[in-house]
């Protein structure tokens, strides 16, 4: 299987920072117009028990990652590929449930133990309940090591004709956690592509896709438990005179 779906979504050769298909001059498309596919992050905290908050204000540091299409119609993502990951300081935060460490969502299930509001993992087409959905590594992608992801890296859908890689505006594709106290100053970049086709058999497109990168504030607010923790200290402290 995994043969099979790497021989035919070689990665393309396009060096454009946009790669725009045209899908009008497809024999009996039914597509017509300029399909876009980009990534874009949203960053936010969590507190040690999985609650969002605003950036600066939990224990960790919350990158979501998402595939976007400007079309209309549904399109099936199908995997990403050729990824490249840069953190300009620290590690990601890697809490899954196997004893090993592998980035596949199936790891970060809660049923089974995982942390997944916290932890860092790769999926396609978000969750189920509280547990992101399943995503399979390709060769390139040394799940093992949970503080970083190899080179050229991807991950796909391992049934993609289920409804999970449906992407109609956006589809979540992973998570990248670190810790509050690397958050300051930091800057995390991403890049890679993508392969898709239309939910109707069609032709499969391989696209290159844009840059995405967040730089954070050079000082961040301390996360309640770390405010906390520093008052404490200030009345022992003052106690001690």
């Amino acid at each position: 299987m995994k043969k099979m779906f790497r021989a035919f979504l070689a990665p393309c050769r396009c060096h454009a920072f946009m790669f725009m298909v045209t899908t009008g001059a497809m024999a009996g498309s039914a597509h017509a117009g300029v399909i876009e596919l980009e990534f874009e992050l949203e960053t936010y905290g969590m507190t040690s028990g999985g609650v969002q908050t605003e950036m600066g204000s939990g224990d960790f540091g919350v990158i979501d990652l998402w595939a976007t299409s400007s079309h209309a119609s549904s399109i099936r993502l199908l995997n990403v590929f050729n990824v490249s990951v840069s953190l300009n300081r620290g590690g990601f935060v890697h809490n899954d449930a196997s004893g090993s460490g592998r980035w596949e969502a199936s790891f970060s299930r809660q049923s089974l133990g995982g942390m997944n509001a916290i932890d860092s993992f790769v999926t396609m087409g978000g969750s189920d309940g509280n547990d992101p959905f399943v995503a399979y590594l390709d060769p390139n992608f040394d799940g093992t090591v949970g503080e970083q992801i190899s080179d050229n890296a991807g991950w796909y859908n391992p049934d993609p004709t289920n409804d999970q890689g449906l992407l109609d505006s956006r589809i979540f594709l992973g998570r990248f956690v670190i810790d509050q106290a690397d958050v300051a100053g930091n800057t995390f970049s991403f890049t890679g592509s993508l392969g898709w086709k239309f939910d109707a058999p069609d032709q499969i497109v391989q696209q290159s896709s844009n840059v995405v990168s967040r730089s954070f504030p050079g000082a961040v607010v301390p996360g309640p438990i770390a405010g906390s923790v520093l008052g404490a200290l200030f009345l022992v402290r003052r106690r001690r005179r």
